[in-house]
C-alpha cells in the first residue's frame, strides 16, 4: 500500500492509499486474474489527483525480450518504438532503476 501519511521525497506528495500497480510491458496480453512470474525492471512515480501512485514496470519472464531487459535504461534503448513513458512535467515524476 502507498502510505497516505508519508510524503515521498521524489514526488513531494503523499501516497494514494492504494496497492502498488504493476505494468507488464511484454508482447503478450494476460487474461484477467492471471498470475505470472515477472522480472521487475524499475518503477515510475506518477502524481494522480495530487497523490503519489507508484507503478512497478515489469516483463513476463517468458517474454522473448525478457533476457535483454534488466532495467528501465534497457527498456528505453531496446523498446524505443513501443515504450513511451509519460512526459516529464505532466503526470510523470521520476523513473528509478530497480535491482533485478
Amino acid at each position: 500500500m502507498e502510505d497516505p501519511a508519508h510524503v515521498d521525497v521524489n514526488t513531494k506528495a503523499k501516497g494514494d492509499n492504494d496497492p502498488l500497480d504493476a505494468v507488464e510491458i511484454g508482447a503478450g496480453v494476460a487474461a484477467r486474474g492471471e498470475v505470472k512470474q515477472v522480472k521487475i525492471l524499475g518503477v515510475i512515480a506518477m502524481i494522480d489527483e495530487g497523490e503519489t501512485d507508484w507503478k512497478i514496470v515489469c516483463i513476463d519472464r517468458n517474454d522473448p525480450m525478457a533476457g535483454e531487459l534488466n532495467d528501465i535504461g534497457d527498456v528505453e534503448k531496446k523498446m524505443q518504438d513501443t515504450w513511451k513513458p509519460p512526459e516529464i512535467g505532466s503526470e510523470y515524476t521520476s523513473s528509478l532503476p530497480a535491482n533485478p
